[in-house]
């Protein structure tokens, strides 16, 4: 851990300290300082957990970490078997629970009463999309780059075919496609690419960027399952990450529900599972849309055992799709109501993706037949009993939310600003001053920008209107203010001439930017700018050159609305709490 970091998580234990925390104390407390200690420790556990900094050697050690990790679940999905996992005589009720589900998948993936199939060529086409994430060849991430002037990557020659066949009752896109593929051509690839993304301190997060006729498909798989979702668990993943808060909240006040992590559940949906537990028809269009392989960053190719991994589009709904009727076969096996969300009701259960929240007396049971399927609980964060839940980005303890901070890295004044924001919040909701850290972080910003309540969190440091000094002040719009504003480069469409003259114009010290980078390579595709503008993917006829650093400029506003803190619901409640606890941090109020 580089210097700053030791830096900072020594003076957060001093401010933590000052406010009463004790972390050696393991003594019975009274449940309001239970409260506070739990409070003070997630902070402090949590602030630089998923700190990363440019470090080529840790750097290296992280990525490493994160393929071992990859290639060993690899393994246990080639090794997995239902018959090697249910071989003893006493495992009958586990078998019939694995047949409840088995029906129940069947029903899930079989519509109107059994007659009809979910997965159809005709209900995956009219889903086609795509991610906000890069594919395979393209030149840049948005719509238009990724579908109109770029390789069509895809694995197999018959998915492209299909995908042609798909859009060939559609006049824009057919045009579209068939000048791209004039000027571009098809790329038929091995599988995805493995890619590595930060994730902590000590290990990243493995992602496989998919082809992009394999990503059209899976998207169209996406849609469809989504839609199902909805009509069979009453589960729509829109809403069901609060639904799931809400569940966990009430767990930890009194222990009706349990709540399950699960480790590298996306990389754990073996083929054989998939193939065992779900029907043929439905198998045979993942095994069609999906990467059979994946390249690995030293250019080996390896055969993948699992079914899809995190990048493709229907890994999240599925594994969600999957552990709903393991919840739902568990309940009938233990004689438990199987109560759906449905608009505002929660429900007995809640699934999203891998967070799973059942009632407490089914917990040992689920987590049984997860382990059966080829799944691992995450015990570290699993909990069936105690004051204390987690579930989607939420921690409670006795019905209080204490979750802490996290800083992610410390590149640039924006990263501080946002730090400098959240820790303020943080410490408005719990009553803790945070002076020396704030003061810290205040020290690292190049630039002191203070800015309204409401503005960004990366703009400036957000602090009240009563220790704001403004030099100018606008009769309507209010006092003037310095904002750091996260800007992008923009590409606006409209003819091949444009193009060349734009990219003929970027010289001197832009020679070298994204924007240019990507000019040089593009052209104008006038059915490919129809379909984008009505499929609604530019804005004022631009759309947005992905970068991966920073890039910003500072710009004059005003405010006629200063000290208002934003919709925020839990940010409203502590509003006048936020304004003296900023100043107090920030060493502007004497206490």
């Amino acid at each position: 851990m580089p210097n700053c970091a030791s830096t900072l998580a020594e003076l957060l234990e001093s401010d933590l300290v000052s406010s009463g925390w004790d972390p050696q104390f393991i003594g019975p407390r009274l449940p309001s300082a239970e409260q506070r200690q739990a409070t003070l420790s997630s902070l402090s556990r949590s602030l630089l957990k998923k700190f990363t900094y440019e470090d080529t050697d840790k750097e290296g050690e992280r990525n490493s970490a994160a393929l071992n990790l990859f290639l060993e679940k690899n393994q246990e999905c080639r090794d997995w078997s239902l018959s090697n996992v249910l071989g003893a005589p006493d495992e009958k009720d586990i078998r019939e629970i694995i047949g409840e589900i088995t029906s129940s998948l069947d029903d899930f993936c079989h519509p109107n009463a059994g007659r009809g199939l979910l997965l159809t060529f005709g209900s995956i086409a009219e889903g086609f999309n795509l991610g906000k994430g890069s594919n395979i060849g393209c030149t840049n991430v948005d719509f238009y780059s990724k579908l109109t002037c770029s390789p069509l990557s895809t694995t197999s020659v018959r998915l492209a075919e299909l995908y042609r066949l798909a859009i060939s009752s559609n006049p824009t896109w057919h045009s579209a496609e068939i000048r791209r593929e004039l000027v571009m051509g098809t790329r038929i690839v091995a599988g995805s690419q493995l890619t590595f993304v930060p994730k902590t301190d000590a290990i990243s997060r493995t992602i496989c960027t998919e082809p992009l006729a394999n990503m059209l498909f899976q998207k169209g798989i996406e849609s469809v399952l989504l839609r199902r979702l909805r009509q069979v668990f009453g589960i729509d993943l829109t809403l069901q990450p609060e639904k799931n808060r809400v569940l966990a909240r009430i767990g930890s006040r009194d222990d009706s529900f349990a709540t399950i992590d699960l480790s590298s559940a996306s990389d754990l949906n073996s083929i054989g599972m998939v193939r065992t537990l779900f029907p043929p028809s439905f198998y045979r269009w993942l095994e069609f849309a999906r990467s059979p392989c994946a390249v690995l960053p030293n250019g080996e190719t390896i055969e993948l055992h699992m079914i899809s991994s995190m990048g493709n589009a229907f890994t999240f709904p599925l594994q969600t799709i999957l552990f709903a009727s393991v919840v739902k076969a568990c309940y009938s096996r233990l004689r438990i109501p199987f109560n759906r969300p449905s608009g505002d009701s929660l429900g007995n259960f809640a699934v999203f993706g891998d967070d799973i929240i059942v009632v407490k007396e089914a917990f040992d049971l689920v987590c049984r037949v997860l382990n059966v399927i080829g799944h691992s609980v995450n015990l570290d964060k699993s909990f069936s009993s105690g004051p204390f839940r987690e579930s989607c980005g939420s921690d409670w303890y006795l019905g209080h939310d204490i979750r802490g901070v996290y800083i992610k890295r410390l590149d640039d004044d924006c990263d501080s600003f946002s730090a400098i924001n959240r820790l303020n919040i943080w410490a408005a909701k719990h009553m803790v001053l945070l002076p020396l850290t704030i003061d810290w972080l205040y020290q690292r910003c190049r630039r002191k920008f203070f800015v309204p309540m409401h503005e960004m969190e990366t703009s400036g440091i957000r602090v009240p209107r009563f220790l704001y000094e403004s030099r100018h002040s606008h009769r309507h719009f209010g006092p003037s203010y310095k904002a750091l504003v996260i800007s992008s480069y923009r590409v606006k469409l409209t003819d091949e001439e444009s193009l060349v003259l734009a990219a003929r114009k970027k010289r001197g010290k832009e020679q070298h930017s994204p924007k240019t980078a990507y000019l040089a390579k593009a052209w104008y595709n006038a059915d490919g700018h129809m379909l984008a503008a009505l499929a609604g993917k530019l804005r004022d006829g631009y759309f947005v050159i992905r970068t991966f650093r920073r890039r910003t400029v500072v710009k004059v506003r005003h405010s006629s609305c200063w000290d208002y803190v934003g919709p925020e619901p839990s940010v409203r409640r502590v509003s006048d709490d936020l304004l003296v606890i900023t100043g107090l941090n920030l060493g502007k109020i004497k206490p």
